[in-house]
């Protein structure tokens, strides 16, 4: 008989279901695990297969996608709450009887509150759950199949569960997330479980990561002018100011209704910062520049004695370059963290725009009146030519 009964909804997760059945096969063989796809032959009554099937079983997967609890009926009410229901039936069955009933959160859903189910699966809501994304999926199934082989100890398992928790895996995981955020930063963060405390540490440390190839290319760019700066308090000022960020957006966006917690605004904040390495390779030129002008007492003294006539074509198309980068850059990152704001706090495009433009100034104000000595120490620590011409040897008159 088989083991592990899978349920799931087809209009929800069929997909997710289908390879989570794959994976769990692949480990405890076919015969040990039962899904109605392909474990129900014709001409069977279905409701009496799945009841004996759930009585047989030693452990239930309930696979939860976003439309596991509202998908809707013909009449036009919620499937769950008819008794009928195929899966109130299997997980209700599970419960009634004690047998162990496991939670799998897929496509980014949250685990449904007592008071948003049925008064049968009431229980289900004080379940532990495991959250199976598409990014971790090896890993996430793994940690299932760990937890039914704890519960099954008898299970016959026929290939040992695979290990990703090495250096190689995180920094594969770290350039999977990195490409995802640059490419469609909401659809990413909007299939991530945001509210996991794992979710949370793996984002700082991504974010720790990006902000480490910046400090590289500091570096980098330090050595070639012959001037290189401390980078701990550089580091420091850079946490602060993200974080700071990442506190101030989420208050603006609670103001106005935002239904995301304070954990999920970090979070996706930090998984943002994937922008930080491309903003600081695309503006360095443009960078260079300002900053020599801003550190001027007199910011025309920095073009005094440049023969701008005498500029060659490459430079000015690397200074002209730099700065329009840089720009489609700086409107690329904030367009892509308006968004993701907007999914994990679930507000209307004009209540996130007026939150988002309010939070911004809050975070500017907040940044002159308390954090400005702080980080004007710091940046003071990266020494700057005396004037640009020294940025790129320009020629002198």
């Amino acid at each position: 008989m088989p083991a592990v009964f899978i349920s799931y909804r087809r209009e929800d997760a069929a997909a997710s279901a289908g390879r989570l059945r794959d994976e769990l096969v692949s480990h405890f063989g076919e015969e040990n695990v039962f899904m109605d796809v392909d474990g129900i032959r014709p001409g069977q009554n279905f409701v009496n297969v799945i009841r004996e099937r759930v009585a047989e079983c030693g452990v239930l997967i309930a696979v939860i996608g976003r439309g596991w609890l509202n998908c809707s009926s013909e009449a036009g009410g919620r499937r769950i709450d008819s008794p009928g229901d195929f899966v109130r039936l299997e997980v209700a069955a599970a419960l009634e009887r004690g047998i162990p009933v496991i939670p799998a959160l897929v496509d980014g859903s949250a685990m449904p509150g007592a008071q948003e189910l049925p008064r049968p699966l009431a229980a289900l809501s004080e379940i532990q759950a495991q959250q199976i994304s598409h990014r971790r999926f090896h890993q996430d199934t793994g940690e299932l199949i760990q937890t039914v082989a704890s519960i099954l100890p008898s299970l016959p398992v026929r290939q040992p569960v695979r290990s990703e928790n090495s250096l190689y895996a995180e920094m594969k995981r770290s350039l999977t997330a990195w490409i995802s955020v640059l490419a469609a930063p909401r659809k990413t963060l909007g299939g991530l479980n945001l509210e996991d405390a794992g979710t949370l540490l793996f984002a700082w440390r991504f974010m720790f990561y990006m902000i480490a190839i910046e400090m590289i290319i500091t570096v980098a760019r330090g050595l070639a002018s012959g001037r290189v700066g401390d980078l701990v308090p550089l580091a420091v000022a850079l946490n602060l100011q993200y974080l700071s960020a990442a506190f101030i957006l989420h208050a603006a966006m609670a103001a106005f209704g935002g239904k995301a917690t304070l954990q999920s605004s970090v979070a996706a904040y930090c998984f943002m910062a994937a922008y930080i390495p491309v903003i600081d390779v695309v503006q360095n030129p443009a960078l260079d520049v300002a900053m020599c002008v801003f550190r001027q007492p007199d910011p025309l003294r920095a073009f005094q004695g440049i023969a701008v006539d005498k500029l060659s074509g490459w430079t000015i198309f690397q200074l002209v370059l730099s700065f329009a980068s840089a720009t489609a850059a700086w409107c690329r990152y904030f367009w892509g963290l308006f968004g993701a704001y907007r999914t994990t706090h679930r507000l209307s495009v004009g209540k996130t725009r007026l939150s988002f433009v309010l939070g911004l100034a809050a975070y500017v104000v907040f940044t002159v009146a308390f954090c400005a000595p702080f980080l004007r120490n710091t940046y003071r620590k990266i020494d700057c030519p005396a004037d640009i011409g020294q940025v790129f040897a320009l020629p002198r008159l």
